[in-house]
């Protein structure tokens, strides 16, 4: 006889205590995430034997048959927006294969009604370099960011967007300072429903595929 499956997920204080916890997701399941970019045989699966602190990661990859230059992968979730719109993210990720990456993008967007603002950090690995998108929609190179991830091990990014005065607050990667002073963020017309929404994707740099383990996302108000 089978036995069923159960996977304890524990958080540090309860939900109606701690309002400000917007998303805690330790990759239990897929549900929760939209495939976005996918094509061919690009692979978006939970994956058991690669997990940093739960028992699985998301793990994504773009396609192996076709591969070419541009290909990208990614998936986004759609979350509630709090009452200060001032957010801190949290992502614990890992490269398999960083040469074949030309970039990974976290992406952090809040819709309201009128106006999208973009917030999105995006990492380079053939400069290397980190960089952010500004007010004017492209990307700027934060200085002193000449960091070079190693294969295989775990990272944690973690960034602080104000909505309200629409600025990047600040942004740390493992125990390096990527940003530490407010810059503004990039804002556009949009006639969507209110809503914030987290996305992370990855482009490759030539025809060979590459790939990202998502091991945990949380989003909390501050």
């Amino acid at each position: 006889m089978s036995k069923e499956y159960t996977r304890i997920f524990t958080i540090a204080g309860h939900p109606a205590l701690a309002p400000g916890i917007i998303c805690l997701d330790d990759m239990s399941g897929l549900l929760k995430w939209d495939p976005i970019f996918e094509s061919g045989d690009a692979i978006y699966e939970l994956d058991p034997s690669k997990a940093y602190s739960g028992n699985q990661s998301l793990r994504l990859k773009t396609r192996v048959e076709g591969a070419a230059v541009g290909d990208k992968i990614g998936v986004q979730r759609r979350l509630h927006y709090p009452v200060s719109r001032k957010v801190t993210y949290t992502w614990v990720f890992r490269q398999t294969n960083l040469g074949s990456a030309e970039f990974i993008t976290f992406e952090c967007s809040f819709f309201d009604g009128t106006k999208q603002h973009y917030a999105d950090i995006r990492y380079f690995p053939g400069v290397p370099n980190w960089s952010y998108r500004n007010s004017g929609g492209t990307y700027t190179p934060l200085p002193d960011t000449a960091i070079t991830l190693f294969t295989g091990s775990w990272n944690l990014l973690s960034m602080t967007i104000d909505f309200s005065t629409d600025e990047y607050v600040n942004a740390t990667l493992n125990n390096h300072i990527l940003l530490s002073s407010r810059v503004a963020l990039h804002v556009n017309g949009s006639t969507s429903a209110e809503y914030l929404f987290a996305r992370i994707y990855l482009e490759t740099a030539g025809a060979e595929a590459t790939d990202t383990s998502l091991d945990s996302f949380t989003a909390i108000e501050v």
